[in-house]
């Protein structure tokens, strides 16, 4: 699961690099920017719980330029190789406490959670390439399968 996991976040940081990218070659969306704006914003969020930081000063739904998101992004992927460094299969199965934006507390395992944040930035980026096509826009092909053919 570990490996799984570690590879997913790999997938997960180049399928946002490669969303960016097409952002940044088309006429702004500000729609579509929101989306990845969450993106990096939730995932912010998660990681501040997840070590143990306090959450409260980040934003869920960040207002930024894309200029912004590329730092952001690689802040972000370096954040999470250091977190996943010192793990082993068996924190992966033990419970997290945490509080979510409401402030309601919730215990789940570590691994549902890191899985839960990068299936919550694919259902994002799908949001990125329907707005991106309603504004007559081609959006990023961010699929798995385009991530192990590269």
């Amino acid at each position: 699961m570990l490996s799984f996991l570690q590879r997913l976040y790999t997938y997960d940081h180049w399928a946002n690099g490669v969303v960016l990218d097409t952002l940044e070659k088309s006429q702004d969306n500000a729609s579509a920017r929101r989306f990845l704006a969450h993106i990096i914003g939730a995932q912010q969020i998660w990681l501040a719980r997840l070590k143990g930081e306090e959450t409260t000063a980040v934003q869920v739904w960040p207002s930024l330029t894309l200029a912004q998101c590329r730092q952001l992004l690689e802040e972000l992927r370096q954040a999470w190789i250091e977190f996943f460094h010192p793990l082993t299969p068996e924190r992966l199965r033990e419970n997290v406490s945490y509080q979510n934006t409401e402030g309601t507390r919730f215990t789940n395992p570590l691994q549902d959670i890191l899985l839960h944040v990068a299936m919550h930035s694919a259902y994002h980026r799908g949001q990125i390439a329907t707005a991106m096509r309603e504004a007559g826009q081609q959006p990023a092909v961010t699929d798995y399968i385009a991530f192990v053919r590269r």
